[in-house]
């Protein structure tokens, strides 16, 4: 009874054989899982390469390359001078106020001459008694000389006649040196314009005692005028005298607001040491008028023109320690390229060496981009339109 329920127990041989094949891909199954667990166990994950960062590039290519520098400056008279006294006198008169024009020779300012013309009369009459004592010596002397010749008198007489006459002679030139001198001291009395203008300042007023060389009136010619600039002097050794100027005056207005041609008329050899700053002068044009001393004046100059130039916009440069780098779209990849600049303008530079034509510059300052990172184009962007 045994044997017979046994032999009911046994599976059929298809039925065993199934079974067997699912133990056995479930011991495949147990053990691959195990071998995963202990490989993501014990070994490293593989590195992941990092997408491409999309990049907007400009295209470079030569260029014309216009340097122009503004500057702001002031209107001067090309001419002014302090007069100043000559004289230590009473101020009689002013003939002058501020803003007067004026024509060369005018007498701006009388001063007190009475005491000089006193002394000068003095001295033109001890001039008439000299000249009355030559007169008579020189008679004298001619007496002396013809006695002496009939040996009627002794040599000393004669010799003493004829010093007379010398020394009288000397008083007489020395007189008239002194006479004209104080003349000349009379005339100082009166303050003459050397020069037509305008009177900018009077100094001192009726009545007042003024030493000699007390200012008494500022004169400046407006005739012509000039506008000084300071330029500093990374600029100044590429302004030359005789260059354009665009000169405009930001106080005019209506018609009068326009920008004239004039040229660079002097550019001074010294820079200020406290500015370390050059000066111009630029000439104002004789069609301008109604300009005064002291007015703001702006001035455009070209110091400038390169026909093939490598540009690149403000934003692309980086700084690398001590040097200027850009990066450069290479392959699929940024590259990092030493540059070195010159002048910048309107958001741009100048590359002089490190940059060639059609290189890819890469724009923006993501600074996730650093030499070697890989790198995606979007459309470039040329040159010769606007990279800012």
């Amino acid at each position: 009874m045994n044997e017979s329920m046994h032999a009911g127990t046994k599976l059929p041989s298809r039925q065993r054989r199934i079974v067997l094949l699912v133990l056995f891909l479930l011991a495949i199954w147990v053990g691959v899982g195990a071998t995963e667990r202990l490989a993501a166990r014990y070994a490293p994950e593989p590195a992941r390469v990092p997408p491409p960062i999309a990049v907007e590039t400009l295209e470079i290519q030569p260029r014309l390359w216009v340097t122009t520098r503004r500057y702001t400056g002031t209107v001067e008279a090309e001419q002014e001078a302090v007069l100043a006294a000559r004289i230590s006198a009473n101020v009689v008169e002013v003939l002058s106020r501020e803003g007067m024009r004026v024509d060369s020779g005018h007498v701006l300012v009388r001063l007190d001459d009475e005491e000089l013309r006193h002394e000068a009369e003095r001295l033109a009459a001890v001039a008439e008694r000299i000249e009355a004592e030559l007169r008579l010596a020189r008679r004298t002397l001619s007496r002396q000389e013809d006695l002496h010749r009939q040996k009627l008198i002794a040599d000393q007489l004669l010799d003493e006649a004829r010093q007379r006459v010398d020394v009288l002679q000397a008083q007489t030139s020395e007189t008239e040196a002194s006479l004209a001198a104080l003349r000349t001291r009379i005339g100082y009395a009166q303050l003459l314009a050397p020069f037509s203008g305008v009177v900018q300042q009077r100094h001192a007023q009726a009545g007042e005692f003024v030493p000699a060389g007390s200012p008494l009136v500022t004169l400046v010619a407006v005739d012509a005028m000039r506008a000084v600039f300071h330029v500093p002097q990374v600029d100044a050794a590429h302004i030359e005298e005789g260059m354009p100027v665009k000169l405009t005056i930001p106080a005019m207005r209506g018609e009068a607001a326009v920008a004239w041609e004039a040229r660079v008329d002097h550019v001074y050899p010294a820079l200020d040491p406290r500015t370390r700053n050059a000066s111009i002068d630029v000439l104002l044009p004789e069609s301008v008028t109604d300009v005064r001393p002291g007015m703001a004046a702006r001035a455009e100059v070209e110091i400038s023109r390169h026909s093939q130039t490598l540009l690149v916009p403000v934003h692309a440069l980086r700084q690398s320690g001590e040097h200027t780098v850009i990066l450069l779209a290479e392959e699929g990849f940024a590259r990092e390229h030493r540059i070195e600049t010159g002048f910048q303008q309107q958001g741009l530079v100048e590359v002089r060496q490190g940059l060639e034509s059609g290189a890819q510059v890469i724009l923006g300052a993501d600074r996730r981009i650093s030499d070697g990172s890989p790198v995606s184009l979007v459309t470039p962007v040329r040159t010769e339109r606007d990279p800012g």
